[in-house]
């Protein structure tokens, strides 16, 4: 307990104290939708970054999320909410602190691109090309 309280002394004294990293980590930003990212999260969370393989929609509105675990327990930089993204998936940016190697897989999954086949409230569908979705969880 006094540990915590000498901390947040330090912080409020020093508002420009800066995260430091260990010599193999690196920080990248990631885009997410607003659906894909814990409402409550601030930055030294713990989070699992997952990528989105499907999502569909019953009926009566419950949404299934398909998922595949892409790195476990990151620490969370940064969140920094857009106003008005340029499309719903940059929505929030989230800094993460990963080693290098993952930083470096992160960055080659955020190049690829997917075909994604969505249909609108008449039936039409239309299919377009989008970056792969990901989302985060707060790591358990």
């Amino acid at each position: 307990m006094l540990h915590s309280v000498f901390i947040a002394l330090t912080l409020a004294l020093h508002p420009t104290v800066h995260v430091t990293y260990a010599e193999d980590e690196t920080k990248v930003e990631v885009s997410f939708a607003v659906e894909n990212v814990p409402s409550n999260l601030k930055p030294g969370a713990k989070v699992d970054l997952k990528r989105i393989d499907a999502r569909s929609v019953t009926g009566s509105g419950q949404v299934a999320v398909t998922t595949t675990v892409i790195a476990q327990s990151l620490v969370v930089d940064s969140v920094d909410v857009t106003d008005k993204p340029k499309s719903p998936e940059e929505a929030v940016k989230v800094g993460l602190r990963v080693t290098k190697k993952q930083a470096a897989m992160i960055e080659k999954l955020k190049a690829l691109r997917i075909t994604v086949r969505e249909s609108d409230s008449a039936g039409n569908f239309k299919t377009s090309k989008k970056p792969v979705p990901l989302m985060l969880e707060l790591s358990k």
